[in-house]
């Protein structure tokens, strides 16, 4: 089974971005996320875009061995940011995915690296920033398994692996 493990941080950092002000961000000029739609999406709806940024991956010791994150950031006019990092995985089954919920960079967890990165990130674009929080609530972690490749088809695959799919969504082998 081959996929990739989301992490998602999302910061609330201001009452608004201007984000036609942010022209670099971390030595790179954002550009808008785009959602690749199909034929069946209605063209009469805009698709909301955040200023991105992809950062080169980072080849790191964790405490799942050596990985390698590749680092993206979203601005949005909101007064949103979001740090993500993606973690290709190659495992036999489910239950191995598990200790990806507490991935350790070194020998901190992951999201005290996106902490780092969210103010490096603050501090490149306050000047379009309005009303910064001083005082910002704690990080919102997600953590999304995208399997790819389950070498079946995919409802059987699913009838098959239940119990484990449960299990690995609650953190249990």
């Amino acid at each position: 089974m081959k996929g990739t493990v989301v992490y998602l941080f999302a910061f609330d950092v201001a009452n608004e971005i201007k984000t036609e002000l942010v022209t670099e961000v971390l030595f790179q000029k954002p550009f808008p996320f785009e959602i690749r739609l199909g034929v069946a999406a209605p063209r009469d709806v805009p698709v909301y875009a955040p200023l991105t940024v992809r950062l080169k991956p980072l080849v790191c010791v964790s405490n799942l061995g050596p990985v390698s994150i590749q680092p993206h950031v979203k601005i949005f006019d909101v007064g949103a940011i979001s740090i993500s990092y993606e973690v290709a995985f190659e495992k036999a089954s489910l239950a191995e995915l598990v200790p990806y919920h507490r991935l350790q960079i070194g020998d901190e967890p992951l999201a005290m690296l996106a902490e780092r990165l969210a103010l490096e990130v603050t501090d490149n674009i306050k000047g379009a920033m309005i009303k910064p929080n001083k005082d910002r609530s704690v990080v919102e972690a997600y953590t999304a398994f995208c399997i790819s490749e389950v070498g079946a088809s995919v409802p059987d695959w699913i009838t098959a692996h239940r119990a484990a799919i449960a299990g690995l969504l609650n953190e249990e082998s």
